[in-house]
């Protein structure tokens, strides 16, 4: 449970800095803008970002792509790769936070060897990230 807590202490810093670098630069999120609408218009849409995404991607993201590409190469190598094809996959320019993201992400699965992990702290993130919207 630590590891859920420290996690998501770090994606939210992450999520910080990363306001404020999109702040700076002008640019806002096109996934947060297009999730939000379909939400408010179809409610029963909230379970894409806030629990069906997560568990998807975390499946395919950290237990198939991290563990097949630690089996060829170096962890570090493995982690960079899979986080950089991790943001790739919400094409958003400012593709940072998503890279960051996938690092924590993938780092709690490393470090427990239990996907419920980070499938828990991407939970959590997204429903931060999508309450504060609503607010």
């Amino acid at each position: 449970m630590n590891y859920i807590f420290i996690g998501v202490a770090c994606l939210y810093v992450g999520a910080v800095i990363f306001s404020i670098l999109r702040s700076i630069s002008g640019s806002q999120d096109p996934n947060i803008n297009e999730t939000t609408n379909r939400i408010v218009k179809i409610p029963l849409w909230s379970l894409l970002p806030l629990v069906i995404g997560p568990i998807v991607e975390e499946i395919l993201f950290r237990k198939i792509l991290l563990k097949k590409l630690i089996v060829r190469m170096d962890t570090l190598w493995s982690v960079l790769l899979s986080s950089f094809l991790f943001s790739i996959l919400h094409l958003d320019v400012f593709f940072l936070p998503y890279f960051f993201n996938s690092v924590i992400y993938s780092i709690l699965y490393l470090k427990t060897n239990d996907l419920k992990v980070p499938i828990l702290a991407h939970i959590i993130y997204n429903l931060t990230a999508l309450s504060l919207v609503f607010l």
